[in-house]
């Protein structure tokens, strides 16, 4: 899964901030890993207002294979903020687009059941 991250001025996109930023998408989609081939994440400051505004915003993405981009948005009182809720959203979107991934040894749909066994 490629993580690619953008900051719009005035907000400071150094490495830390983006290694951050993709630890937490990676860590918050790690179970869609195999569904989803990119997130590109956009953070911006929505305005230069007063302190208190929620204008610190933060975009996501995801690119998973035929659907639709599934793309939400939070603007919050802080960056953090709008980072960690966006990156919430974002597991329960895709989430919802895709459901809930299988593991290996799972079987491999609704309606299988398991042998009976003779008595």
């Amino acid at each position: 899964m490629q993580i690619l991250v953008d900051a719009a001025d005035p907000i400071d996109g150094g490495r830390e901030l983006m290694l951050r930023v993709e630890g937490l998408v990676e860590g918050s989609l790690e179970r869609f890993r195999e569904h989803i081939a990119r997130v590109e994440v956009h953070l911006s400051q929505l305005s230069h207002r007063e302190a208190g505004d929620r204008d610190m915003c933060c975009r996501m993405v995801a690119y998973a294979g035929g659907l639709k981009p599934i793309e939400v948005v939070y603007a919050g009182l802080t960056l953090t903020e709008a980072i960690h809720a966006a990156a919430a959203q974002l597991e329960q979107a895709v989430h919802a687009a895709i459901g809930r991934p299988r593991h290996k040894d799972e079987p491999a749909g609704p309606g299988h059941a398991e042998p009976e066994l003779g008595h």
